[in-house]
Order: structure tokens, then C-alpha cells, then sequence
């Protein structure tokens, strides 16, 4: 496996500062855009929301449960092709439209490699906190190479991780920072939200998603205006990677991972199920006092046989007579 720090490198990546200031002008540039393509999975995330809180009662509740979990439903669908339309506006000016139909375009695609890249990290963390983080790190520019390189499946995360290779502690630091800026962003857009936590429950679910939908419409092209920035300037100190192939040493241990992803979850799924019913089971157990005379017992001794049904006969059990109803 690769180090981190120790492979060669063309030169240093540009300070946070100036990769901040190259994503501002990007977004300030096409905003118009960038703020449409994000905005109309977020509304509709924020419609079902507003179906959910205030759809009625009675049947009406029911049916405004299903309104919301269908808009939900189209909002997630249409968020991942929001996304991949942003990647293309950022690279080129196209308009909405465009944005959208290349989205759809490269939408089952798009999940494939999402999908392999989430399952091989989720290895990673099993494997330890640190191999999870180093996953991390190393491919989060798949969908990059996927969608700008035409790299498909396995091919685009490992050129994520070429790209990565040698640049591991910068793109680390850069992103932490990112992140860091984005959650103060984040939090001071959601201090005048929880004001109105005196407000009834409907009120305070449609303001914070509300106030939700407002953060996500403007931070979200930024975060990846910054992370294509951040992409570009790795793809141009590494400019040979474009023309050759990715050598496909390593590849076994990364598809072991993925599979480590797959099955540990089900794993950590059967175990956690077995636990809490053997916690259940032994509460269970706990709750009986056997001092106490046996419920079914009682219950049966107390049973009426009429007279109709013949004359009674019975058995004995731990040492009394039950009578039981005989049909002839």
C-alpha cells in the first residue's frame, strides 16, 4: 500500500486562501445557475416537509404521509442528478437544462461508483479509524473522475487515489478546514432557527427545515466549487495521469474491502439483533417469581364445565385435581 507523505511530488498545492478565493469566483460567476440546479431537490425536500406537518387528520393525514414520502422520494432522486449537473456547470458554462439532462445522463452510473466508494471506505473503517479516514480521503474525488474523465467503476476511485498520492496531508488539511468553515457557516445560520423553539411543533419543524433547505441552497455549490478547485489543481500537477492507465495493483485489496462493507454491516445487524433479544429473553425470564402458584394452573381449576357436556373427569398435575370438559 502507498504512504502518505512520501511519494514525489511536482510542487505544493495552492494555500486554503487562494483554493477559498478560486472557488468563490467560481461560484460568484455562474450563482445564478450553481443556486437553481441545488435549489429544486432541496424545495421539494422542504415541500414534504411542510405536507408532513400540516396535512390533517384522518385520512387526510394518511394520504399527506404518502404525498410527503413521494416528493421525499423524488427530492433524493433529484438531488443526485442536481449534483452531477453541478460538477458540469462548475467545468463549463452550460444552463440549467443542460445541467440536468447530463445528470440524468450519468445518473445510474453516478450511483454505481457512489455506491462502491461508500462500501470500500465502510471497509476501511472495519478495518480501523485510521484506514477509514486514509479511504476517505483518497477516493473522495471518484465521482470527479467518473463524470470530467469518463472513468468508470473501480478505474475513476483509483485514479481518485493517484491524484491523491503524495498530496495526502494537504488535501487532508484543506478539506478539514472546508469543513470546519462550513459547520461555523452552518451553525450561525441556524441560531436565529432555534429561536423559535417556543413556537408549536409544526412551526418549529417548517422554520428549521426551512432555515435547513436556505443553508444547503448556498453552501452546498461552494463545498463543491471548492472541491473541484481542489481537483483541478491535483489533475493539473499530475498531468500523465490523464493519457495512461491506472495500474491495477492494489485492486484486489480494495475490492476485499468493499466486500468487508457489504458483510460487516449485516454482520454488526444479526449481532445487535441477537443481543437485544437475548436482553429481552433474560428480562423476560427475570420478570416470573416462581414462588408464586403457577397463572395457568389457577386458570384451569377455575374453568366451568356445564352439565351438558357429560360428566367431568380430569387429571392431576403437581398434585391437584383439574377438572376438564369431556365430549361424547
Amino acid at each position: 500500500m502507498d504512504t502518505l507523505i512520501s511519494s514525489p511530488v511536482r510542487g505544493p498545492l495552492p494555500a486554503v486562501g487562494a483554493l477559498f478565493g478560486g472557488a468563490w469566483s467560481l461560484y460568484k460567476s455562474r450563482f445564478g445557475t450553481l443556486i437553481g440546479i441545488v435549489a429544486v431537490p432541496l424545495l421539494l425536500s422542504f415541500a414534504s416537509v411542510l405536507v408532513a406537518a400540516f396535512g390533517g387528520a384522518g385520512f387526510v393525514t394518511g394520504m399527506s404521509v404518502w404525498i410527503a414520502g413521494i416528493v421525499g422520494i423524488v427530492g433524493g432522486i433529484l438531488s443526485v442528478v442536481a449534483y452531477i449537473g453541478l460538477v458540469y456547470a462548475l467545468r463549463e458554462p452550460i444552463g440549467f437544462g443542460a445541467a440536468y439532462r447530463r445528470g440524468f445522463s450519468r445518473f445510474f452510473s453516478y450511483i454505481w461508483v457512489s455506491i462502491l466508494m461508500t462500501l470500500i471506505v465502510i471497509g476501511g473503517y472495519v478495518m480501523g479509524i485510521i484506514p477509514g479516514i486514509v479511504f476517505s480521503v483518497w477516493f473522495v474525488f471518484g465521482t470527479f473522475t467518473l463524470l470530467l474523465e469518463e472513468k468508470r467503476g473501480m478505474e475513476a476511485i483509483l485514479r481518485s487515489k493517484e491524484y491523491v498520492r503524495g498530496y495526502w496531508w494537504p488535501v487532508f488539511g484543506r478539506m478539514l478546514l472546508m469543513m470546519l468553515a462550513a459547520f461555523a457557516i452552518a451553525l450561525i445560520i441556524g441560531i436565529p432557527a432555534g429561536s423559535f423553539s417556543g413556537k408549536p411543533d409544526e412551526e418549529v419543524n417548517v422554520i428549521g427545515a426551512l432555515a435547513s433547505a436556505v443553508m444547503q441552497i448556498l453552501l452546498t455549490p461552494f463545498i463543491v466549487a471548492f472541491l473541484y478547485t481542489l481537483y483541478e489543481h491535483l489533475r493539473g500537477a499530475k498531468p500523465e495521469l490523464a493519457a495512461s492507465p491506472i495500474p491495477a495493483k492494489g485492486k484486489g485489496f480494495f475490492i476485499f474491502s468493499a466486500i468487508l462493507g457489504i458483510i460487516a454491516p449485516i454482520i454488526l445487524f444479526v449481532a445487535g439483533f441477537a443481543l437485544l433479544s437475548a436482553l429481552f429473553l433474560s428480562k423476560a425470564a427475570t420478570s416470573f417469581d416462581l414462588s408464586e402458584p403457577n397463572n395457568l394452573l389457577d386458570a384451569l381449576k377455575n374453568i366451568d364445565v356445564p352439565a351438558d357436556l357429560g360428566s367431568p373427569s380430569g387429571m392431576e398435575i403437581a398434585g391437584d385435581f383439574v377438572p376438564l370438559p369431556v365430549v361424547e
